[in-house]
């Protein structure tokens, strides 16, 4: 089968490998079947390939949850390490738990800030025939094989958070049939009893034989590890517990909470999450490898595919960039001609309308100029009493069209007492004209004056004076 056509492993289907069977579900939850246990050799080889392909799509993807009961599991605090020295780690585990024996080894670091190192080193083993089974069937019918975890960790992965800070808590997980206690501290198990429920008890008398249970394991979990006192039992698979059932595991000192979610969906969100998490995986060696080459060719053909769609819309796009260029070469082209036409027809239309503008230009200027000179005589020849003006001279500096020069003489009476007079009054005029400029006086000469007829000085004397300036 080619990778892109194997169904997505998103969303796989579940394995929930058990003692007596495996019971198979949608990635939902919804049970499809059970498969039942059968005979080492070619014929269960068979018979689960037959059952897997008559309740499950073909080439379908699938995860198992493992909670066999020769599954065997140790936590350790370590510190940090790269992946091969953690598998070496879980290899000297299992040979010194199971020397000589052919087994399947997972193994996964959690960090733990309490723990020393920082870290605990999770290893899982279960007898290679116990697994290598499943995945001959699962081979022969077709099917992708994604993922397989240990039970206890699966479930904690999926526990909500201790109340409170603490680390050491207990779990009452209950099944049809079989009930599975485990002491957990941070996110290392430290114990785990297994036993089993029988199908004629009622949920009332399985509830009481699990308490039962809880509280001898609890006498030996505190005799085995001495100063640690778990408060927090925490049950999954019933809804309530009795009052008289309550009363006496909170005697034992432990505050009972039950769970909100049922045990299957809390298993579902934790095989997402362990998966998601790359964590402790028990699938064969081979199994692993093929799925490694497996991911690795789908990876290279989809980068091939998409290294090809990219030179090929690269391709369109350059393609079709270059017909834009194109066409707004000829578009600028184009009306570059038309702006160099209508440039020269607005030469042509300057060049014969010139010698008219100028000559406006030059009439205008000239009546401004008029304008002004007429202004300023009008200034410079309104005498005040008392003053008389003899000469007045205006002249336009060549090339200032704007620039005009004058001078101005006269006599003036003066003031009584010989005050300055008229004159003074005169300049304070001349001085309010806008644009106009006095140069200092130079050239003024005071004399007495006669009257005819009259005998003696005048008290008003004769002022002589020559102005000069400009205005711009």
């Amino acid at each position: 089968m080619s990778p892109l056509s194997r169904p997505s492993a998103r969303h796989p289907y579940l394995l929930f490998l058990e003692d007596h069977g495996a019971r198979v579900t949608t990635p939902e939850g919804q049970e499809l079947g059970l498969i039942l246990d059968a005979p080492e050799g070619a014929v269960r080889r068979t018979q689960w390939a037959e059952a897997l392909q008559r309740l499950l799509p073909k080439g379908a993807s699938v995860q198992a949850c493992v909670g066999l009961s020769r599954l065997g599991l140790h936590c350790q605090e370590t510190p940090s390490m790269p992946a091969r020295e953690a598998q070496e780690v879980a290899l000297r585990v299992v040979a010194a738990e199971q020397p000589g024996a052919a087994m399947l080894v997972g193994h996964a670091l959690d960090p733990d800030a309490e723990a020393r190192g920082g870290h605990i080193h999770w290893t899982a083993w279960l007898p290679a025939s116990d697994l290598n089974g499943w995945a001959s069937a699962l081979e022969a019918s077709g099917m992708d094989w994604v993922h397989a975890s240990a039970w206890p960790r699966v479930l904690l992965r999926a526990l909500p958070p201790a109340p409170g800070s603490a680390r050491d808590r207990v779990v009452l997980a209950l099944a049809p049939q079989l009930g599975r206690l485990l002491f957990f501290r941070g996110p290392a198990l430290i114990l785990q009893r297994n036993f089993r429920l029988s199908a004629d008890l009622s949920q009332e008398e399985s509830l009481e034989l699990a308490v039962e249970e809880t509280a001898r394991t609890l006498q030996f979990y505190k005799q085995r590890f001495r100063g640690s006192v778990p408060g927090d039992l925490l049950v999954v698979g019933a809804s309530i517990l009795p009052e008289a059932l309550d009363a006496r595991l909170r005697a034992m000192g432990l505050a009972t909470r039950c769970a909100p979610e049922p045990l299957e969906g809390l298993l579902l969100r934790g095989l997402a999450l362990e998966r998601a998490a790359h964590g402790l995986d028990l699938r064969p060696g081979h199994v692993q490898e093929a799925h490694r080459r497996r991911t690795l060719k789908a990876i290279l053909v989809l980068a091939a595919v998409a290294l090809l769609a990219a030179f090929t819309l690269g391709g369109g796009l350059v393609h079709t960039q270059e017909k834009l260029l194109e066409a707004e070469a000829a578009r600028v082209e184009a009306e570059l001609v038309r702006r160099r036409a209508e440039d020269q027809g607005r030469l042509r239309v300057v060049a014969a309308r010139f010698p008219l503008l100028r000559l406006r230009a030059a009439e205008q200027r000239q009546a401004q100029s008029t304008a002004r000179i007429s202004r300023l005589a009008a200034t410079l020849l309104s005498a005040p009493p008392g003053l008389e003006i003899e000469k007045v001279e205006i002249q336009q500096h060549p090339g200032q069209e704007t620039a005009l020069a004058f001078q101005v003489s006269g006599t003036a009476l003066t003031g009584s007492s010989f005050s300055v007079g008229p004159l003074a009054g005169y300049v304070s005029d001349l001085q309010r004209l806008s644009g106009l400029s006095l140069d200092p006086l130079k050239d003024i000469r005071v004399s007495d004056r006669v009257v005819a007829g009259e005998t003696g000085v005048q008290t008003r004397a004769l002022t002589r004076f020559a102005l000069s300036g400009s205005l711009r």
